[in-house]
């Protein structure tokens, strides 16, 4: 697992900085709203990453990724090439996004629920952090989704706090 950017990975797309390749391990239904708040349940954010009606996932589906440090953002890799045209919305999250950096495979531990460490012992880094849900309006992380491929970009929480106390 590293913590350093990969150089080969590519440049952010909002800051131009470079990215740490990795998966984002999904352990829950992640939905998709252009707005903060919403009435009917939307759609899910990841696609990929699902497990049909499923609000919680007995294991987290990998979701290859790039992150970038300086500016929190996490960038799911499209399954094809895509001149991503995005608009801004919002991810809603039901429990923890964790981060697992480098090319190695992730295999989870029979308590990556509550623990979310690896067979390793190694434990994943959390982007964002959710406890026990009442509200799914209250889960919102600020992201954006490309009009073409609907592939879907969010801001860290865990970066974007580091980076404001180091200030």
């Amino acid at each position: 697992m590293s913590d350093q950017a990969n150089p080969g990975a590519g440049a952010c797309e909002r800051c131009g900085k470079p990215v740490e390749v990795g998966v984002v391990l999904v352990s829950s239904a992640v939905y998709w709203s252009p707005t903060p708040t919403f009435f009917l349940q939307p759609g899910p954010a990841f696609p990929n990453a699902t497990m049909g009606r499923n609000d919680y996932y007995p294991f987290p589906m990998p979701m290859p990724s790039a992150l970038c440090r300086d500016c929190g953002w996490v960038f799911p890799t499209p399954r094809s090439a895509c001149e991503h045209s995005r608009e801004p919305g919002f991810i809603f999250p039901l429990a923890s996004l964790r981060w697992w950096g480098g090319t190695e495979p992730f295999e989870p531990s029979v308590w990556f629920t509550f623990n979310g460490k690896g067979k390793s012992g190694k434990e994943c880094e959390v982007l964002v952090s959710r406890g026990l849900v009442v509200s799914v309006v209250d889960t919102r992380v600020e992201a954006s989704r490309c009009k073409l491929c609907n592939g879907a970009a969010f801001r860290t929480e865990a970066l974007v706090g580091a980076k404001a106390k180091e200030a």
